[in-house]
């Protein structure tokens, strides 16, 4: 009989989990919409083995929210050589290494500019590593660079006090808000209708009236026109929403006359309401 021996090896890889990222000026920076992430690196021998890359993925983190920054890819030595060995085996050109790319032992200088949004007012700024070759696949952990900060601040107003000088300002008429004493101008609309309709309702006096008093404002030398403000409402039959898309509609449908009356008035010219109900 024989003995049959069975031989049992194990192969340890070698350690991935590296030191902390020697990380240095980190900032992070709002400039208008943008916000500026900056930091340099320098990677060594005690980062990352010759026989591996190591791709480090910045990232903003507030909460659940993330945004995800531009990799740097890192290149053991060893790991290099043979990257560019068998790129140049496949197309027989030179290989270099590209922006976001970087050889260990070398330092760089990471700068990102995204778009700012509103949970970024304040965050962190952490990497996160990822370790490959050897066959191996690995993540590697993570670090943080900046801690919880405020990205956002909001200004401070410079107030500049100033001394009346008596004499020097005439106050003629002080500007008031137009209003009609008599009524109130009110265009009448169909139940659960938003078609404006001239020959209904008396409608028609009351739309001249309106474009009488807008030409009158806007003829006055003493004051500055502004605009049109105008309320929508629907009566209280009828379910909420209903109403509020009625009550929105109606005075679109009274600025789309106006307009059509005087066409040089835009949009900007005019505030909308929605009263929902009255």
């Amino acid at each position: 009989m024989r003995d049959i021996v069975l031989l049992l090896s194990m192969f340890l890889l070698p350690g991935l989990v590296v030191a902390q990222i020697d990380v240095k000026n980190s900032s992070l920076k709002k400039t208008k919409r943008e916000v500026e992430v900056r930091f340099d690196f320098k990677t060594t021998k005690a980062d990352l083995k010759s026989r591996y890359r190591m791709t480090l993925i910045p990232y903003l983190l507030h909460g659940t929210d993330t945004a995800w920054l531009s990799p740097v890819t890192v290149y053991g030595p060893i790991k290099y050589k043979r990257e560019r060995q068998e790129r140049f085996l496949v197309d027989r050109t030179r290989w270099t290494l590209e922006e976001g790319e970087m050889l260990r032992g070398d330092s760089m200088t990471y700068r990102v500019v995204i778009p700012y949004e509103r949970w970024m007012r304040v965050a962190s700024l952490q990497m996160d590593r990822k370790v490959d070759g050897c066959g191996c696949d690995c993540y590697d952990g993570s670090q943080e660079i900046v801690g919880e900060t405020p990205i956002y601040i909001a200004p401070v107003p410079v107030v500049t006090e100033t001394k009346d000088v008596p004499g020097k300002y005439e106050v003629k008429e002080a500007a008031k808000r137009w209003t009609f004493k008599e009524k109130e101008m009110k265009v009448i609309f169909q139940v659960g209708r938003t078609e404006l309709q001239p020959d209904r309702y008396g409608n028609q006096k009351v739309l001249d009236e309106i474009m009488a008093g807008v030409e009158k404002l806007r003829g006055m030398e003493k004051y500055q026109f502004s605009g049109v403000e105008i309320n929508g409402f629907a009566s209280p039959e009828g379910g909420l929403e209903l109403n509020t898309r009625l009550g929105q509609k109606r005075a679109e449908r009274l600025q789309e006359y106006i307009q059509s009356q005087m066409p040089d008035l835009t949009s900007d010219d005019f505030i909308l309401i929605n009263g929902v109900e009255n």
